[in-house]
This record gives C-alpha cells, structure tokens and sequence, in this order.
C-alpha cells in the first residue's frame, strides 16, 4: 500500500486504545485492517472483500420478515403494485445459486471500475453570487429506485439509497473507477440486479427498511460507504434545516460537490404553525437562479417512465435517464425560518420545503502562504476533482499576514484570522464561490485574537488569551467565559459537540459545551509534552490530537480520558495539526505536510507516514487545514414519523419531465456546430463526456445521434 519504507511508532498506551461508536467506528469492521497488508492491483482485494462481506452482512435484510416494522405502514403495504416483505416469498431472494451469482457479478462490477479509464467531468456550468446561480452538470445517473426483487418493499422506500447512488455513479464514471457501483452501464438490462445490489448494499449501510431511511441512518450509512465502498475518496457534508436552502445547496454543488437534497412535506395547521409529514429525496443536476426567477432541474429516482399497469415488467429494466424541472421560490415559514420550496401553485395547504441536503467532492484541504513580499492567499490543495470552482482566494494589500484558515461547517466559505498592516487582528468570512471576504465584527470582541475553530453547527470560537468567545453562523457574539486561564489551542469534537481549551502554562485542557458552559478539565501529566506555540484537533472517535512547533511529538486525551504520546521519527515540529476522516492526521513542521496513518492489527496499534497520499510531503511551510466531513443533524429536530420517505406510490405527480439531451455536450441548450466539433476533436477516444451514447467509445454511432438531435434542446 505505502511507497518506500513504512515507519511505524507506537505510543506507550496504544494498545490500549478505546473507540467511542459512531459512524466512522471502524473498529467494527476488522477485515478492513487487511488493506494494511495487501498491495496489489490499488487495493482490489480488499475491495471484493468489502463487498462479499457487506452482501453476507445485508442477506438478512432480504430473507426475514419484519412484522413489527410493517405494522407501522400497514396502510400501505396493501397497494396492488408494492409486494409487502410480509407477503414477498424473500426466501427465494436468498437462495444460494443466486447470492454466489450477485457476489460474482459484484465483483466483476469492481473489477471493471479497477480497469476503466478516468473521464473528466461534466461541470459545464458553475457561476455563484448571492441571488445569483447558474449550475448544470451533465451525464448524472438517474437510477431507478423501484425493484421488483432485492430491496425492502420492492424500492418503494429507498428513494435515499438510489439518489446516493446516483452520485457514486457518476463519479465512478468521471475520474475515480475504483469507486463502487463501478463504471458498467447501468442502463443496460443486463446490470440491472447488479445496480439493484448496490442498492440494497448502500441501503444496507443506512438501515433502510420498509418505512425508509432515518436521517442518522444517511449519515452513519454514507460515512461506511465513503470509507469502504468509495476507498476514503470523498468528503460528505450533510446540512439539515435553514442552512439547506436552494442557495446553499448551489454553492456547494458550483465549488465540486455532487448533491442529494430532499424536499419535505410541510402541511399547514391552524394557527399558521406546519408540520412535516414526509419527504422525499432527489439528485441535483442543474440550478439557474436570479432576482427574478429559480429553477431546479433534479433526477428523480421515483420518476420511472411508463406504462404504470406493467409496473412489474418495468422493475426489471431500468428507465430512461431523465430531470424533473420545479419552480423555486422562498417565503418566510414562521418558527420554520425563511425557506426556499418547490412553488407548484397548489392551494392544497401543502408545502413542498428543501430541508436536507448531501454533498460529496473529492478530498481536499487549504493552505496559506504569501506570494511574493507581500500578498497572501489561500490555496486549495486536492486531487483532481468533478470541476467547478476551485477554493482559492487572494487577500488584499491591507493583510500584512494570515495566522490561520479553518472551513466552516458546510465546507463552503472558510473563516480566516488576519493580521492587518494597523497591527490589528481580524475574523474574515471567505466565499470562495462569491470571491469575496467580510470582516466579522462584533464590538464585544476585543484584544489580539489568537486562534480560531468552527463547530458543527456552524458557531465560530476563538480566544484573545483571556476569553473564549463562541460566535453565531451570522456573525453575532453570542458569549464568552474567561474561567478558563491562559487559552492557547482550540478544537471541537463533533461527537460530543464539546469545545476543548488546551492550556500549556497551566498544563491543563478544558471540556466546554458548545455554549462555553464548562464540561470536564484535565491535567495533562508530565510525559505528554507542551509547549508555546500550540496547535489541536480532535478526530473522528474523539481522540484529541496536540502539538507544539518546538517538539516532534504529539500528545493525545483518547475518549477514554487515557493519555499518549505520539512519536513520528523526522517529524521534529508541530506547526499545525488537523483530522481528517477516518484515521489520518495532516501535520505542517514547517517545511512540509506529512500525513499520519493509524493502522489496527492483530497485536495493537501503529502509526505510519501515508507516503501513498496526494497530501503527503507537499512543501507546505505555514498550517493547512483539512476538509473533513461534518453534519448538523440533531435528532430532536430532524427525528419522528415526519421525517420518514414518502412511499412512490404515494408521491404526488408534479414537476415537468425534461428529456436528456445527451447531443449537447457543452450544456448550452442547442446541439450545433460547437458540439460537433467536440465529437471530431475527440474521434475514437473513450472519455464519456464527449461519448453521446455512452457506449465508451466516441465514433461514428455518436456522430449521427447528434445530427439527429441538431437544433434547440427539449
């Protein structure tokens, strides 16, 4: 797996480290250690493991009944098109001819993804400003969520699963073929069960069953999926609520993401109060938003054209790719906020909110360096992703220097702390999508801000080395407390939504909840080494990683308030450190980033130099922080009956079918000239953006697909 010579260093308590449960819990999953030990062929082995491993894991989901959970739909498990797991003979599902069939044809599905060639993305428009918005993506799957063999309730529920998939579909295809589903055409009859298996493994992952998919289930399923299935490639980012909104979600999509959104079904209650009863999820496949006017253009995986009475005919094939087009608009919804929904014009009392959405892009981080002897700016390090608009941005001549850059909680804008050429420092809010910055200002902040870091639900912390300040999404104070002395380094752990202070002179790291009420404090012991200078993160399972620029070793609280010590030969400083997902640091010594990797064996556990990763050995002098992904889910409020899919059956005929209008390959509307002369440019090349049938070759069947197709796009 590692290029060059693998070292190792062992703290002295590692064996006897403590995983919280959670959705990045690998240590659930001991077969994947074996990536550790194998090197062949970009880790297939361990690829088709996972698989195997994860279709054994999910046969109970098709062979056993579930009586308690069905009682709770009862009302519509009766429908004449739907096959209850009730009443379904899933026993025939499970026989074992069939389960070696869909192992093996899995398997060859990876391996075919190993061997395909990468094709660029199809981006072919990403424009942001406030209120305005032009986003279309072309080639995006448009799966088919109703199955009539393999999925709980014959599909009718997984409308979550199948607009995931879409997403990893399309990257498999556009630049990552060892992702799973792989890059065979799902379109083709022949692949059908195949996409129904990866289906049913990705709604394996989230527990999706007959009553759908809960949104801890998205999260915990997706972060599985990301870490095994999709090799770690990707970082997902999850918003629920008001920070969901059609602007939100066209900003992430122009900076690289691929989205899924859900759209909930709000009804109007006396008083003007609402209450959500049901949603529904899509993939996004274009945006175009002004002052005037929004439209949503989005793949459905509900929406299988035909004739409905041969419903059990159609289930075996899958339907023609195509978008939904809605009218958006926002409007204020009272204690729900001011929202954006589908504006279908029904006086039904019913409103069709966006509330949810994911977001995946490829694994990526940002720098800050200064250019030349005086501008400084932020650069996007990553691997190559789907296109749009890359996360850099240059300060002005009035930022004499950059001490730190952390993301916010979407992954979208990042906060900057700035000194000026008055001497003074500052917050700055960067829209990268925008190419704008703003100073966050409150009068009640004051003093030399010292460090910054962003919790999940989007407050900002930072501190002036007498008081830790928490600030709200939208710039406001909304408090501080100065009981914890001599503040240094900051970090937030998403798990237990708790702020951690570390202290060096005090020798003492504090636990606060994320209003700065105080948790826990601890006395860091002797052999963890502190020091000015000081940098924190807090991984996945909780681990809090620091470090200081004048000692090589990394000092650790494990989650279960157990201490260690890191010691990575050649290290020698700490400018910086920061988590990724699952089990990497990124660490800055000032001369270059080096990526730690925690590997779990048999007799305990090590830590590596992951030379294999793009990040690994850049020539960063200054601090880097790593894109992670992060959610704002809260159970309290996005948990319930309410929040369960609305069965297909049962979804409402709306939106305007718009066919793919796969001739125009530079997503202008018209298939002309500038298309042709995309098809001759690329004559006999495999790149799928350039292939109008798909048929992984660019040739004479493509060139007169896009003669017949000459002239204005449905």
């Amino acid at each position: 797996m590692f290029r060059g010579t693998v070292q190792a260093a062992r703290a002295p308590d590692e064996g006897a480290t403590a995983f919280r449960a959670g959705p990045t819990d690998l240590s659930r999953f001991p077969w994947l250690f074996c990536e550790n030990l194998l090197s062949f062929g970009g880790g297939a082995a361990v690829h088709l493991l996972i698989l195997v491993r994860a279709a054994l894991r999910f046969v109970p989901r098709w062979c056993v009944p579930r009586d308690a959970r069905m009682n709770q739909r009862e009302d519509h498990m009766h429908t004449p098109n739907r096959i209850s797991s009730r009443t379904e003979p899933r026993m025939k599902a499970c026989l074992q001819p069939r389960l070696q069939s869909r192992i093996q044809s899995m398997a060859m599905a990876a391996a075919a993804g190993l061997c395909a060639t990468s094709a660029m993305a199809d981006i072919v428009q990403a424009v942001w400003a406030p209120f305005y918005c032009r986003y279309r993506i072309t080639d995006m799957p448009d799966y088919d969520q109703r199955r009539l063999w393999g999925l709980p309730a014959n599909g009718y529920m997984s409308c979550v699963p199948t607009a995931v998939m879409n997403l990893y579909g399309y990257a498999a295809h556009h630049g990552f073929p060892m992702v799973q589903p792989g890059t065979l055409d799902y379109r083709d009859a022949d692949n059908h069960q195949t996409m129904t298996d990866f289906i049913g493994l990705m709604g394996g992952y989230m527990g999706t069953d007959d009553d759908g998919t809960t949104g801890a289930g998205l999260i915990q399923g997706l972060s599985l999926w990301n870490l095994t299935a999709a090799q770690g490639k990707f970082v997902v980012q999850h918003r629920h609520g008001e920070e969901a909104n059609i602007d939100t979600i066209g900003q992430a999509a122009v900076l690289g993401g691929l989205v899924r959104l859900n759209w909930g079904r709000w009804k109007e209650l006396p008083g003007g109060l609402v209450t959500r009863q049901g949603g529904h999820s899509v993939t996004l496949a274009r945006i175009e938003r002004d002052l005037s006017s929004i439209q949503l253009w989005v793949r459905d995986p509900a929406q299988d054209e035909g004739d409905e009475t041969s419903w059990a005919v159609r289930a075996n094939y899958q339907s023609d790719f195509q978008s939904k087009r809605f009218d958006v608009a926002y409007r204020d919804f009272g204690d729900l906020g001011y929202r954006s929904y589908l504006d279908l014009g029904l006086k039904d009392g019913v409103h069709r909110i966006i509330d949810g959405y994911t977001s995946i892009r490829p694994a990526s981080g940002l720098t800050w360096k200064q250019t030349g002897t005086a501008d400084w700016e932020i650069e996007m390090v990553s691997d190559a992703g789907f296109g749009g608009i890359a996360q850099n941005f240059d300060f002005g001549t009035d930022v004499a220097e950059v001490k730190q850059v952390v993301y916010d909680a979407a992954g979208l804008d990042a906060f900057a702390l700035v000194r000026l050429t008055t001497g003074a420092t500052q917050l700055r809010r960067v829209n990268f999508a925008a190419g704008t910055s703003s100073a966050v200002e409150d009068p009640n902040i004051s003093g030399d801000l010292q460090q910054i870091v962003v919790g999940r639900h989007g407050q900002l912390y930072t501190h002036n080395g007498e008081k830790v300040f928490c600030i709200s999404r939208t710039g406001v104070l909304e408090g501080y407390t100065a009981a914890v002395l001599q503040p240094e380094a900051l970090g937030y752990d998403d798990s237990t939504d708790s702020l951690f202070v570390l202290s060096p002179n005090q020798r003492k790291l504090t636990q606060l909840d994320r209003g700065l009420g105080l948790r826990a404090q601890f006395l860091v012991p002797e052999i963890v080494p502190l020091g000015e200078g000081s940098s924190m993160c807090v991984a996945a399972d909780g681990t809090v990683h620091f470090g200081h620029r004048g000692d090589g070793r990394i000092g650790r609280l494990n989650p279960n308030a157990t201490w260690g010590v890191l010691n990575m030969p050649g290290l020698g400083s700490v400018q910086s450190i920061s988590a990724g997902d699952g089990d990497r640091l990124y660490v800055s010594n000032g001369k270059s980033l080096r990526v730690l990797r925690k590997l779990v064996g048999a007799t305990g556990v090590a830590w590596v130099y992951d030379t294999e990763s793009l990040f690994d050995e850049q020539p960063i002098r200054t601090g880097f922080e790593m894109l992670r992904s992060r959610n704002n889910f809260d159970p309290d409020l996005y948990a319930g009956p309410g929040w369960q899919d609305i069965p297909a059956d049962e979804l409402e005929e709306i939106g305007e079918p718009v066919a793919d209008c796969n001739a125009d390959l530079n997503g202008d509307d018209i298939v002309n000239s500038a298309d042709l002369s995309l098809v001759l440019a690329n004559w006999g090349g495999t790149t799928i953006t350039f292939d109008v049938n798909k048929d992984g070759i660019t040739d004479s069947a493509d060139l007169s697909l896009l003669l017949a197709s000459w002239g204005a796009c449905p």
